[in-house]
């Protein structure tokens, strides 16, 4: 007679706790064969599962998998989705063989464990531990062009992203793409240091239908990005502007049938420091990067702004060239300046166009300063324009220094607040005789704020683009429709754009 029997013969106590008291001084040996009298003892522990283990396939597919027990014939598998097991969703009896075992499962969190079971056992106790795992949502490739192509599109929440290569709002495919990159990105939230690259947007490339594909990191990082696509030679035939807020873009009502954005094209949110625009050569459908606010430039990670001092008027040299600014720094508006032989380059006041190289995301266009022509003084007065809610505003310094606030509010005649802030311009070319300025650098104007318009005049004068013009001493207009010269800035600088929605 063996030592183990000896001892169950001794001990007059329950089966269970003889079992418990065996498993403490170790007499009881998993691997030994014992009398057949005592085969219906409950050794627990040496078919109690250990080491469970989960990995996920295939988005949805949990991979369960544990160490296996001697003697196990087959396994209980309990899923819960509370880790104490009052919600238990499924029972499973899994034969030996087929561990690990697979099965798929909806998005949620769930927990489970594992108890062995033999031919001649009780079940095991359960394992141990149990495992917590989780089904994420299955990541969706979301399509920004389903509901309108633009040169601008918008993402608000982490994930998957593609958009037709469409030459900006029309339905014409971008010919010859062999290849999509990122040319640069920006983000306020890393000012004053390096912008580590795909911090923004990643994994851009062109999938077997041709559209151009990307994702975010998992954890949302505000800011812009600029996507091209290049052909064998890597020239770029085309690029887009992709806005990655942290806040939702909403709309405001100004009155008057005219409904803005409630920030300028760019900036991350409509409230809160520090705010930085995207700026915009007039007609341009790419932006370049301005300041955060703080008189500082934004951290840049990839192709950096440059400015050359020449007249460009082909568009397909401009597309070709997306981070270059062009335009004469020593000019007073006459020549040269940037393709000022073509009048309606973000659409035409006279309709409700949106044009090939419109800024704005599908839904929204540069919006225009008049309804009808307009020359003479009323065609510099900001009252008989579209911007007539901002007629009356005056916006003072707050802390005395010359400059504004990060952001300031204003109250429309109509209730509705709208909301400012020093996104900084890049100044080219001038309006004064002498012409001379530091052109392609970023500037932060401190007291005076500027938006581009899609207007522009007419006859000689053509070259001149309206614009609003916000300062300590109000809010004023700038740019006849006439022939005759005003006060007016060169479409080489390049200022914010506010986007309106298409009605």
């Amino acid at each position: 007679m063996d030592i183990d029997t000896m001892i169950m013969r001794a001990i007059r106590i329950p089966i269970a706790l003889c079992t418990s008291i065996l498993m403490v001084l170790g007499f009881a040996s998993c691997n030994k064969e014992l009398p057949k009298e005592y085969t219906e003892l409950d050794l627990s522990h040496c078919l109690t599962p250990t080491a469970p283990g989960v990995t996920i396939e295939n988005n949805n597919e949990a991979v369960l998998d544990w160490i296996a027990s001697k003697d196990a014939d087959s396994y209980n598998v309990q899923i819960a989705t509370d880790a104490e097991f009052t919600e238990i969703i499924k029972n499973l009896v899994v034969p030996a063989n087929e561990v690990p075992y697979r099965l798929v499962l909806e998005p949620g969190t769930y927990y489970y464990r594992i108890q062995a079971t033999s031919k001649a056992r009780e079940p095991s106790f359960w394992s141990a531990s149990s495992r917590k795992f989780t089904i994420k949502e299955p990541m969706v490739t979301i399509d920004l062009s389903a509901g309108g192509t633009a040169n601008c599109y918008v993402v608000s929440k982490a994930g998957s992203y593609k958009f037709k290569p469409t030459r900006g709002c029309t339905d014409t495919a971008v010919q010859g793409i062999q290849v999509a990159q990122i040319l640069w990105e920006t983000s306020t939230e890393s000012t004053g240091a390096t912008l580590a690259a795909n911090s923004v947007i990643d994994n851009v490339t062109i999938d077997p239908e041709g559209y151009v594909l990307f994702s975010t990191p998992e954890t949302l990082k505000p800011g812009n990005a600029l996507i091209a696509v290049k052909n064998e030679g890597g020239t770029i035939l085309w690029s887009w502007h992709i806005w990655v807020v942290g806040e939702a873009v909403a709309d405001v009502d100004w009155g008057g049938g005219m409904v803005l954005m409630d920030r300028n094209l760019g900036e991350l949110s409509a409230a809160g420091a520090p705010r930085s625009s995207m700026l915009y050569q007039f007609g341009r459908k790419d932006p370049f990067p301005g300041t955060n606010g703080e008189d500082a430039n934004v951290a840049v990670a990839g192709m950096t702004t440059t400015h050359t001092n020449s007249q460009q008027k082909d568009l397909a040299v401009i597309a070709a060239n997306p981070t270059t600014l062009y335009g004469a720094k020593t000019d007073n508006g006459a020549n040269p300046n940037y393709n000022n032989d073509t009048s309606y380059l973000w659409g035409d006041y006279t309709t409700n166009s949106k044009t090939e190289s419109d800024p704005c995301p599908p839904g929204y266009k540069v919006p225009q300063a008049w309804t009808a022509v307009t020359t003479g003084d009323d065609a510099n007065n900001i009252a008989k324009t579209r911007f007539a809610a901002l007629s009356a505003l005056s916006f003072q310094s707050s802390d005395g220094s010359g400059h504004y606030k990060n952001t300031f509010d204003a109250t429309l005649a109509n209730g509705s607040t709208v909301r400012f802030g020093r996104s900084g311009a890049i100044l080219i070319c001038t309006n004064s005789a002498s012409g001379t300025t530091a052109g392609g650098d970023v500037k932060n104007l401190g007291n005076v704020s500027f938006l581009w318009t899609a207007s522009c005049t007419a006859g000689t004068y053509r070259r001149i683009a309206t614009c609003i013009r916000i300062g300590e001493d109000g809010v004023t207009f700038w740019g006849k429709s006439g022939d005759s010269a005003a006060t007016y800035h060169a479409r080489s600088n390049a200022f914010p754009v506010r986007c309106e929605k298409i009605q």
